[in-house]
């Protein structure tokens, strides 16, 4: 979409950096091996899913997943759900989530931080924190061509 004179289009992007789990409590039986894997999510659109951490050992799993991506639409929430794919039954079952509204994202803006996993529905007993790094842009293109970065 171009930008007539006088007039400034608004994009919004994301960027985010996915570190690592810790303290998680195993959500299968099985003593096995885990995939766990991360998927985000704005609203209930799944727009990101990592590969299966590396080093997935105990209670711990290592993403070192970084990407970003233009905001196609509004969206309130931004959540982070943690996966544990069961090997031997193929099922997966979502351990906890990490849910941030659009409002307060500014306060993590390019700061690492950790965030407590918290159980997605009422019978789910979760423990445990992720560690990310958000960065919110907004990019007005104003009619001279030159993308104007201002933080959201």
């Amino acid at each position: 979409m171009a930008v007539s004179p006088g007039q400034v289009r608004l994009e919004q992007r994301l960027k985010v950096k996915i570190g690592e789990a810790k303290n998680l409590v195993r959500s299968h039986g099985n003593a096995g091996p885990r995939d766990v894997y991360c998927t985000v999510s704005l609203d209930q659109e799944e727009i990101f899913r990592s590969a299966p951490a590396e080093k997935t050992a105990g209670h711990s799993a290592f993403f070192g997943d970084e990407f970003q991506f233009d905001i196609p639409r509004r969206f309130r929430f931004l959540s982070f759900y943690l996966n544990d794919r069961d090997r031997p039954m193929k099922t997966d079952k979502i351990v906890g989530k990490v849910s941030l509204k659009k409002d307060i994202l500014h306060k993590y803006h390019g700061k690492d931080q950790w965030f407590p996993v918290m159980p997605v529905d009422a019978d789910s007993e979760v423990q445990g924190k992720v560690h990310v790094e958000i960065r919110h842009l907004s990019v007005g293109q104003m009619n001279d061509g030159y993308p104007q970065h201002m933080l959201e």
